[in-house]
């Protein structure tokens, strides 16, 4: 018999006939030693492996297990927890079936197929070709250099323990409205039952999901916003019992609505020309985005930055009398929010009283940005007759006066000053230096 020109993978003398399975997923048996054959089933998969083990066909393929109780009249699938993975090998022990897969390990079944659970401890190669039982031991063939064994009286299913939930943590806030729960492993388990409400009862369900293999699962349609959720996990043994987790309890994400502008008010004409542009927070937010722009069409921002975690950006790369737009965002865990309105203001140059003239002269301040104190530096000795302080508002926050003498620094504390941006006023006579500086903490 030609089976279809594909190469044969599997040839086994099972219950007194001969199977063979090839490539494009013919299955075939012979009764009379291969002189003629009968066609049992096509699947759309590789078959690697036959097993007749209690009174039931197995076919190991490349998409898990098929198993027949009519000799291949009919088949169902038979993976539940089954890591899916191609099938190599199926043997029988005290009949029942043992299955190796390519990449999952070793799997066991006390109910013919309906639910496996792993026989994993100590397997570190999970890509496992060949078993065999010989004597008291288990032996498994693996693709690396091992080979592995372990005593016959340990092919058990263990009792199932309950799972250990992960995340989200209990009582965990800011949670995302299509969170990812993930538990710890329970050894012996099919598969999981996650289980999501608003009330520790249980009672009245919003979200279950059984027969979930593995122990992650993210959802895919969002739940509610500024919401307090118990969720809890249950371990599904191979009869179908179920070991359920503590509970947890998290609260999702509050709305993310987009920030609300402090300052340049809209239309503002400013007197300096690099503002601290400020922002209210936003409750959800994890981050803003800031974007600025020299024309209306706002085509190409010449300031676009992402990711900043303060509620404030010093824009210090602007032109005086100038006009500019600007917007800012929030960023939170699931999305952007809406842009603010396109804002305006109009950049001027420095803060002057009439009569008061910009000396050409070497001003340092430093650090900058500062937090609770301030070192002016001069290039020469200065004689100093006043500082003042003024907030972006123009108002004089800090206003000292000094005894005519010559210094070449000085330490202000401003510690009793909010963060923000500022700009100093130094006079010697009716000459004025001056200069921006931001306040951080």
């Amino acid at each position: 018999m030609i089976f279809g020109g594909e190469p044969i993978w599997v040839v086994k003398y099972l219950n007194g006939a001969i199977y063979a399975g090839s490539n494009n997923g013919m299955i075939a048996f012979s009764g009379d030693k291969g002189v003629t054959w009968n066609d049992i089933s096509t699947f759309p998969t590789t078959v690697y492996t036959l097993a007749f083990v209690n009174d039931v066909l197995y076919a190991g393929t490349a998409l898990g297990i098929l198993a027949s109780e009519n000799l291949g009249d009919s088949w169902t699938i038979r993976n539940t927890g089954l890591k899916v993975a191609p099938v190599n090998s199926i043997i029988e022990y005290q009949k029942k079936p043992i299955a190796a897969t390519n990449g999952e390990g070793v799997f066991f079944s006390t109910n013919n197929g309906n639910a496996w659970a792993a026989l994993g401890d100590g397997l570190a190669d999970r890509k496992v070709s060949s078993l065999l039982i010989a004597g008291d031991y288990l032996y498994a063939g693996t693709e690396g250099p091992e080979l592995y064994r372990l005593p016959v009286d340990q092919i058990v299913i263990p009792e199932v323990a309950a799972p250990i939930l992960l995340n989200p943590k209990d009582e965990a806030t800011n949670v995302s409205v299509k969170p990812i729960f993930q538990w710890s492993d329970s050894k012996g388990a099919v598969d999981y039952h996650l289980q999501i409400c608003k009330d520790n009862s249980f009672e009245n369900i919003d979200f279950e999901k059984d027969n979930i293999q593995g122990n992650v699962y993210q959802l895919s349609e969002p739940i509610e916003e500024n919401t307090t959720y118990f969720w809890r996990v249950a371990a599904n043994d191979t009869e179908g019992n179920k070991k359920w987790s503590k509970p947890f309890s998290f609260t999702t994400t509050v709305p993310l609505v987009a920030p609300i502008v402090i300052y340049p008010k809209n239309g503002a004409v400013l007197e300096e020309k690099d503002p601290l542009l400020q922002w209210e927070s936003v409750a959800a937010a994890a981050s803003y985005t800031v974007r600025l722009f020299d024309d209306e069409e706002i085509s190409a921002p010449i300031i676009d930055t992402m990711g900043l975690t303060e509620t404030f950006l010093h824009a210090d790369i602007l032109e005086p009398y100038t006009q500019y737009f600007w917007r800012v965002g929030a960023i939170g865990s699931d999305g952007a929010s809406q842009w603010t309105e396109l804002m305006t203001f109009t950049t001027g140059e420095h803060l002057l009283s009439v009569g008061e003239t910009v000396v050409n002269a070497q001003l340092n301040l430093y650090p900058n940005p500062a937090k609770d104190f301030l070192m002016l530096g001069f290039d020469k000795d200065t004689p100093i007759e006043s500082i003042s302080i003024f907030n972006i508002n123009g108002e004089i926050v800090k206003d000292i006066r000094f005894s005519l003498s010559n210094s070449t620094s000085i330490k202000l504390d401003i510690s009793n000053l909010s963060i923000g941006k500022y700009v100093l006023k130094l006079k010697v006579g009716s000459n004025i230096y001056t200069n921006s500086f931001s306040i951080v903490r």
